[in-house]
């Protein structure tokens, strides 16, 4: 409010201007009906403040806002320009700099450059405002797909567009392109040890699959067998079971032969963290047979190995 005075009248920036504003005075404010209730005083009240600022702001500044809203966290210049086509990167940074004065976003620099984002609640606005974002979201897979590191990796830092490419495909329902990017970086999260970066990504994409009831997909039941795996490196060994067993029955029901061995073995690991060492065999022999029968020979070596670890 006060920034908001203060640029409409530099002058006598006085509370009463508020009328003039269409927002009436403080006090009005404070005791308006629509502002009635301790729980929802302050943000009815606030966003009543940012209608008003929102419109007067024009239609280049409300469009840059309502399309970097859909990245998580701060954003540069070249990651803004990638969501307002059409735009120079030196134009979009000084409108940047220019919804900062307006307090609508906030500034910091770092060794790279100049980095904008929203606070909370200015953000949960933006996004109402916007409503439907797919196209924003479409560009913003293309510019971290420009920009994303091949391998090697050394930190997570170095897959990090990996993972805001999972972000964009699922906020756009887009789950196998979803778990495609985060099936690209599973070897890395697995041996670098992000088990629980694993059981929040593949978590999410089988809660998915399980309401749509998509189990002819492979890659549900490929999320199910890497949430087991993630859980039983984690040591929580019930809840990899429940997931194997999960991914086992699926694979069972639609004859996914391959699928059904790789899921016993996960069983097998399980158990024989367990200590059930009998039922971890039972399991790693079935997965045996059936990689014989299909002359799978890496994965006839892998149950020789859980055997091995069992006995």
């Amino acid at each position: 409010m006060a920034d908001l005075l203060k640029e409409e009248y530099p002058q006598d920036p006085h509370l009463k201007r508020l009328e003039n504003l269409g927002l009436g005075n403080l006090q009005q404010l404070l005791t308006d009906k629509k502002v009635v209730g301790q729980h929802r005083r302050e943000n009815v009240g606030m966003v009543l403040v940012l209608d008003a600022s929102f419109e007067r702001l024009n239609e280049l500044l409300k469009s840059l806002l309502q399309n970097i809203s859909v990245y998580r966290g701060a954003v540069n210049s070249k990651a803004a320009v990638a969501v307002c086509l059409g735009s120079s990167e030196t134009e979009i940074e000084r409108e940047l700099r220019n919804l900062v004065k307006r307090s609508f976003l906030s500034e910091k620099l770092i060794d790279d450059g100049r980095w904008f984002e929203f606070q909370p609640v200015v953000l949960e606005y933006v996004r109402y405002k916007a409503g439907d974002q797919r196209s924003a979201h479409q560009q913003a897979i293309n510019y971290y797909q420009s920009i994303a590191k091949q391998q090697p990796w050394q930190t997570k830092d170095d897959i990090q567009e990996y993972l805001e490419i999972f972000y964009h495909f699922y906020q756009l329902a887009d789950y196998d392109s979803a778990f495609e990017a985060i099936w690209h970086c599973n070897d890395f999260l697995n041996l670098r040890g992000y088990y629980a970066n694993q059981v929040e990504l593949y978590g999410q994409l089988v809660n998915k699959s399980s309401e749509i009831d998509d189990r002819q997909n492979w890659n549900y039941r490929a999320s199910l067998i890497s949430l087991g795996s993630a859980y039983d490196s984690l040591g929580q060994y019930e809840r990899a079971i429940a997931f194997y067993q999960q991914s086992l029955d699926i694979a069972k029901e639609i004859g996914d032969i391959r699928g059904e061995s790789n899921s016993l073995i996960g069983l097998g690991n399980a158990y024989d963290s367990l200590g059930q060492y009998e039922r971890a065999i039972a399991f790693y022999q079935q997965s045996l047979d059936i990689f014989k029968d299909i002359g799978d020979i890496r994965g006839e070596s892998n149950s020789l190995i859980g055997l091995g670890n069992a006995y």
